[in-house]
Formats: C-alpha cells, structure tokens, sequence
C-alpha cells in the first residue's frame, strides 16, 4: 500500500511539474509578445516627421492620441533630460529619467532594451520601460520609451486560466 500511494504521489508531481513548466512558458510567450508589440509602436513612432524632426510639442500630441491611454511615451537625449512625457500635460515632465540605469546601457549597447521595475518619479508606482534608441552617426541621441505600470502585466497573467489555488509572479532582472 505504501509503494502504491508514493508512486501516486510520483505521478501527481510529475504532472503537476509539467503544468508549472507549461504555464511558465504560456505566460514568458505572453509577456514576450507584448513587448515585441511595443517595438513594433516604437519603431512606427519614431518614423513619424514630428519625431524625425524634433518637433516635440506636436510629437506629444500625436503620440498620445496614437496610444489613447494604452500606455505612455517619453523621450529622453543623450543627457538623461526628459523631452517629452505624454503622462502629464506638454511641458511638465520631469527634468531626467527615473530609470538612468536602462538609458546608460542602452547609450553604451545602442541597443533596444527593457527596463527593470522601476519607481516613476511621476506615478510614484512601481513601472517599467520598453526602449528604443535613436542613432545619428552610429550615436545614440534619443531613446523612445514606451512606459507601462506594473499592473499592466495583471491581463497577461489572468489570460493564463490558473484558478484560485495557483499563485504567478513575473520578475525582472534583479528578481523584482
């Protein structure tokens, strides 16, 4: 009876195991396509003239109607200075990032990136930063980002179908 109710017990993590490797793979697909979605917008954004020609009140308010309140943008140069941040009105963004870390690598890399978890220094909310740099002569000058809360993840774990008794977290580099 022993062997019996342990190679029940064996077969019952075995199952349960694949479950868990299953749905962690689902949700790192999910998390994974929404933010190729969000360099696919990041790439048209910065294809748009009022970008291309550093027109940044009326690339403001066409990028914030482009989102209509999915997300927000924010442009930052190659100082770290804010630019533009369609999360509070034109003009009244804060002087530099609130993610320094992401915007030097991405400076060294010229490479896009995603940012880790971060305090916004305007929602005071723990976000992250899906970025694009800009190059001009092989240097980065610019980085797109595409802003998002923390919550914004919460659809993308819903849609996984794990009941009540399931518990999922996403974390970033730093296991936040």
């Amino acid at each position: 009876m022993k062997v019996l109710r342990a190679r029940l017990y064996e077969l019952e993590r075995s199952k349960l195991d694949a479950r868990m490797m299953q749905v962690a793979s689902a949700l790192a697909d999910d998390v994974d396509r929404e933010i190729e979605q969000d360099f696919i917008l990041l790439r048209t954004l910065s294809t748009f003239p009022s970008y291309v020609d550093q027109d940044w009140p009326n690339f403001y308010a066409q990028a914030k109607a482009a989102l209509q309140g999915r997300a927000y943008v924010i442009v930052i140069d190659d100082s770290l200075r804010q630019l533009v941040n369609t999360y509070v009105p034109y003009g009244e963004q804060p002087a530099k990032t609130g993610d320094p870390e992401t915007a030097l690598r991405i400076i060294r890399t010229k490479q896009p990136d995603v940012s880790d978890l971060f305090i916004s220094r305007v929602t005071k909310t723990p976000v992250f930063n899906v970025d694009l740099p800009t190059l001009t002569n092989g240097e980065v000058t610019h980085i797109l980002n595409l802003g998002h809360t923390a919550e914004s993840l919460l659809p993308i774990m819903e849609n996984q179908g794990l009941g009540p008794e399931w518990s999922a977290t996403i974390l970033d580099r730093k296991g936040k």
